[in-house]
C-alpha cells in the first residue's frame, strides 16, 4: 500500500488513482520537484477517459459521422465547449506533471517541449485529412511539397511520441533528486 503522508514536494511512488488525481490538482502549476510513474499514468488514464467521454458527448450532440468530421474541434460551437473547457483547465497542470515526471528520470523539463513538436506535427497532418465523408471516399492527390510536409510531420510525430513514452515509462533515477525543493534551496 502506498504511503499516505508523502509531502507534495516529493514524488509519490505507487500512488493510487485518488492520490494521483488529488496531487494533480493540488500541484496545479508546480513545475519543480518530481512525479512518480503511478502518479503520472493514473492521471494520463483519467485524462484519456474524460476526453473520450467528452468527445462521445460531442459526437452524439452533432448527430453522426459526417457532422462530427465536418466540425472543427477547436470551433467555438456549443458542442466543442466542454472539451475546450476541460483542456483549458488541465493544460497547465498536465504540463507541470510532465515536467515533474521528466525530473524523476533526471531529465530537464525542457524535454516537455517535445510534446509541442508532436502537437504541431499532428496538426500539420490533420491539415491534409479529408474533412467530409465524400472527401474520405475520393481524397484529392497531394502536391509533392504537401506530401513531403505531411511525411516529415508524421516522422516528427512518431519519433517524438516514442521518445516521450520511453521517458514516461522509465524508472526513477536517483540523480533526479537534484530537482527537489530541498536540493535546490
Amino acid at each position: 500500500m502506498p504511503p499516505r503522508d508523502v509531502p507534495l514536494d516529493q514524488p509519490l511512488y505507487g500512488a493510487t488513482l485518488p492520490q494521483a488525481i488529488s496531487r494533480f490538482w493540488r500541484k496545479y502549476a508546480t513545475f519543480s520537484g518530481r512525479a512518480g510513474r503511478a502518479e503520472y499514468w493514473w492521471w494520463a488514464l483519467t485524462s484519456i477517459v474524460v476526453s473520450f467521454v467528452l468527445e462521445g458527448v460531442r459526437f452524439a450532440r452533432l448527430g453522426g459521422l459526417e457532422a462530427y468530421f465536418s466540425t472543427p474541434l477547436l470551433s467555438l460551437r456549443p458542442t466543442s465547449l466542454p472539451w475546450l473547457m476541460w483542456t483549458a483547465a488541465t493544460v497547465v497542470p498536465a504540463a507541470a506533471l510532465g515536467v515533474r515526471r521528466l525530473h524523476d528520470i533526471n531529465r530537464t523539463g525542457w524535454w516537455q517541449l517535445l510534446t509541442l513538436a508532436v502537437f504541431v506535427a499532428s496538426e500539420v497532418q490533420v491539415r491534409f485529412v479529408p474533412q467530409t465523408l465524400a472527401e474520405m471516399a475520393r481524397p484529392a492527390p497531394l502536391a509533392p511539397s504537401d506530401a513531403a510536409l505531411k511525411a516529415g510531420a508524421m516522422i516528427v510525430s512518431a519519433i517524438g511520441s516514442v521518445v516521450l513514452i520511453i521517458f514516461d515509462v522509465s524508472a526513477p533515477v536517483p540523480a533526479g533528486q537534484r530537482f527537489d525543493h530541498a536540493a535546490t534551496g
